[in-house]
């Protein structure tokens, strides 16, 4: 009972126009136009949805921001809320990550050209606008200009095209919002921060799994493609199917990286969690042979200094493999730590007397 329709960005696939920057402002005020367009059609009762991941995530944060009046719900998923601090992780900046985003889409844009369509079947129209994606916005390029928050990032100011930059629009809108996030993705911490900052109705879901990859049971796609219905039933068709009357939250707890068990939650951070200081301190704590074999203990420290020396070694890394590998983050492709540990330092708590989530 849906009609989907996919939309290229401007600058992007069989689109005319030139890319002009993550999530600018004539993208955003495209998606305005589009969600109004797809209303007034006559195949169309005039509610219209809209999903997707990561950047087609934060775009639908984007297109709440303009309020489009036919816009009734988002499912957006892997969707990050500070553009700044994925761009610079801990004020260092992620040139290993933008090379890759860059040159994907810049290939997606010039080298993997939507399939031609009725109205043009010898392709002429399409090839006209991809050469005019040759002009376009280059990540790469662009986001080295700036080292600062309130800085330059091309043409504009960087902050414009910051999801979180839009909070009031976005809650002026009151478009629904049900975020579809996972533990082993780059914006897990992001997930949260949304969830903080909505004030229109909103559901989050986090599962044991990354930014791009399924998972050993299969229930990801499953469940995802569940969820997005229910939002879509309710806020679309008006089905009165209780997702609201459920808990806001569903996350997993893992045991290791194939079980786990479903969760919910009416807060985060949860009402019984605890928080426990432990402190660097001496060992052994006979975990581990490691360089310095150090333990961490909930004691404060009688003495004001102390250090571990330390020479890097470079062999002791969990390799190309992280959250950060775009599809190849989850826990499982992580190799066995422990001949590693053995070559670093470690600081290890006595072994706990129960279980924790």
């Amino acid at each position: 009972g849906y009609i989907v329709a996919a939309v290229d960005v401007r600058g992007s696939g069989a689109s005319y126009g030139r890319y002009e920057g993550v999530y600018s402002e004539a993208e955003t005020r495209d998606a305005y136009e589009m969600t109004e367009w797809f209303a007034a059609q006559p195949w169309c009762d005039g509610n219209v949805g809209m999903y997707g991941g990561s950047y087609l995530g934060m775009t639908q944060y984007m297109a709440a921001s303009q309020a489009p009046p036919h816009l009734k719900a988002i499912f957006p998923s892997m969707a990050g809320f500070d553009l700044y601090s994925l761009v610079y992780t801990g004020c260092v900046f992620r040139d290993d990550f933008i090379d890759h985003w860059g040159n994907l889409t810049r290939n997606l844009d010039l080298s993997q050209p939507a399939p031609v369509v009725d109205e043009d079947p010898e392709g002429e129209k399409r090839a006209e606008a991809i050469r005019q994606h040759e002009d376009n916005w280059d990540p790469r390029v662009e986001a080295r200009k700036t080292g600062f928050r309130d800085g330059e990032y091309y043409e504009n100011e960087f902050r414009p095209m910051n999801p979180s930059e839009h909070i009031a629009a976005i809650n002026r809108s009151g478009v629904p919002v049900y975020q579809w996030s996972a533990w082993f993705d780059i914006y897990t911490r992001d997930a949260f921060r949304w969830l903080e900052n909505l004030e229109a109705p909103n559901r989050l879901t986090l599962g044991p799994w990354g930014h791009g990859t399924s998972d050993p049971k299969n229930e990801r796609d499953r469940f995802y493609r569940i969820e997005l219905l229910r939002w879509f039933d309710y806020w679309l068709k008006g089905i009165d199917n209780g997702v609201l009357e459920e808990p806001p939250i569903h996350y997993a707890t893992m045991v290791d990286p194939e079980t786990w068990t479903w969760n919910t939650a009416d807060t985060w951070p949860l009402p019984e969690a605890k928080s426990v200081s432990y402190y660097f301190s001496e060992g052994p704590s006979g975990s581990v042979s490691s360089v310095n074999d150090g333990v961490l203990s909930p004691e404060s420290p009688s003495q004001e200094e102390g250090e571990d020396a330390f020479q890097v070694d470079y062999t002791t890394t969990t390799g190309a493999q992280s959250r950060w590998a775009n599809g190849c983050g989850a826990p499982m492709d992580y190799p066995d730590m422990t001949e590693y540990d053995r070559n670093g330092l470690t600081y290890t708590t006595e072994p706990l007397s129960e279980d924790i989530n």
